[in-house]
């Protein structure tokens, strides 16, 4: 039997997995996605339509356990 390996977690979250961690449906999927990305854009990153970088999107939306 081969050991296969698993592939690490991409850097970049499809609409999907956006649709996933925030309960939301398509639509505001992207939504969320155009306005992280323009963020993004902002500070000079380069962004691909239709997917969000994945530290980014939880810093944003997901509860880091920092107080602000």
């Amino acid at each position: 039997m081969k050991n296969r390996r698993t592939a690490p977690p991409s850097t970049q979250m499809s609409v999907k997995e956006v649709m996933e961690a925030a309960g939301v449906g398509k639509n505001t999927a992207y939504q969320i996605i155009k306005r992280l990305n323009a963020e993004l854009e902002a500070m000079g990153k380069l962004t691909f339509r239709g997917r969000v970088n994945r530290r980014f999107f939880e810093e944003k939306l997901c509860y880091d356990g920092k107080d602000d």
